[in-house]
C-alpha cells in the first residue's frame, strides 16, 4: 500500500515500526558485543585490585613512612583475590614495585603484570 493511501493520522506508523526494529537491533547488538569473557573479567578485576594497591600503597606510607608488602602474611592484605596470583614483591622506603603472574584465561600461559610508586595503573609486560 502506497504511503499517500494510508490515512492521515496512521502515517506515523511506518516510521515507528522502523524506529523499533532499530532499536531492538541496537539492543541485541549490545547485548551480545558487550559480554566479557572470564579472562576478561578476571584482568579487569586483577588491574583494578592491583589500583587498590597502589592507593593503598601510597596511603600506608604517608601514615607510616614506608611501603607495606601485601603479600606479608602478618601485616598483608587479606584480601581474597591476592592469593590467587603469583607476587614478587619489593619495597624500600622510598619504592615499591609488584609483579603479578596470572594465568587469568586457563591456557596455561601466565601473563605478567607490574605496578610502582609511579604509576597509578598496572602495565601489562606479557600480555595472559
Amino acid at each position: 500500500m502506497p504511503l499517500n493511501a494510508i490515512p492521515r493520522r496512521y502515517r506515523w506508523i511506518p516510521a515507528a515500526e522502523i524506529a523499533a526494529l532499530v532499536l531492538i537491533l541496537v539492543g541485541l547488538g549490545v547485548a551480545r558485543f558487550s559480554r566479557l569473557s572470564p579472562g576478561e573479567e578476571a584482568q579487569v578485576e586483577l588491574e583494578a585490585g592491583l589500583e587498590q594497591v597502589y592507593r593503598l600503597e601510597l596511603d600506608f606510607r604517608e601514615e607510616h613512612g614506608r611501603f607495606l608488602d601485601p603479600t606479608d602474611p602478618v601485616e598483608g592484605l587479606e584480601w581474597p583475590w591476592v592469593e590467587r596470583y603469583g607476587w614478587e614483591f619489593q619495597a624500600t622506603d622510598s619504592t615499591f614495585t609488584a609483579v603479578v603472574r596470572a594465568d587469568l584465561d586457563g591456557d596455561g600461559e601466565a601473563g605478567v603484570w607490574s605496578m610502582d610508586q609511579r604509576r597509578p595503573r598496572p602495565r601489562r609486560l606479557v600480555p595472559d
